[in-house]
């Protein structure tokens, strides 16, 4: 499945990384039940003095493709990323640190890419489109249908800009 060739290909990226010291496969494809509509889960370990190298300037990513849509949330004890390729294809990175007890502090973070109201607005309804998408093609008609709804909203929003 394409999952695994991601990961692969992800796992070599990783390698040459100097500031990421360990990739560890998670969810659907660590447990041997992914499917088609399946994202790929990784968890990164990366030190918090390298954070920056690493997120949120997404560069290193380029050579698994163009990013079409993507999310992001930082934490105290871990950030998230989640991606969706113009392929369609979906990576959910979960970056931790390498120091047990230590939390990534917002000066250790580097500064986030600025975006317009309507730009940032615009990733996150792409992002919940596609997300969306997936849900239902997985007959999660519940889930899909909510966020279906969301998107409804989200253009009225966007209107108003």
């Amino acid at each position: 499945m394409w999952q695994q060739e991601l990961l692969r290909n992800l796992e070599s990226l990783v390698a040459a990384h100097p500031s990421i010291d360990a990739i560890r496969p998670h969810g659907s494809v660590a447990t041997g039940e992914l499917d088609s509509w399946s994202d790929l889960d990784v968890v990164l370990t990366v030190p918090c003095a390298r954070l920056r190298y690493v997120f949120p300037d997404l560069g290193w990513l380029a050579p698994l493709g163009s990013i079409y849509a993507m999310s992001s949330n930082f934490g105290a004890e871990a950030s998230v990323v989640r991606i969706v390729f113009e392929n369609l294809e979906r990576l959910d990175i979960r970056i931790i640190p390498a120091e047990p007890a230590t939390t990534y502090l917002p000066s250790d973070r580097g500064a986030p890419i600025p975006l317009t109201p309507i730009q940032e607005r615009t990733a996150v309804f792409l992002f919940e489109a596609l997300l969306a998408t997936a849900k239902i093609g997985r007959n999660d008609f519940l889930i899909g249908g909510h966020l279906v709804l969301n998107l409804e909203r989200m253009v009225l929003e966007l209107a108003m800009l």
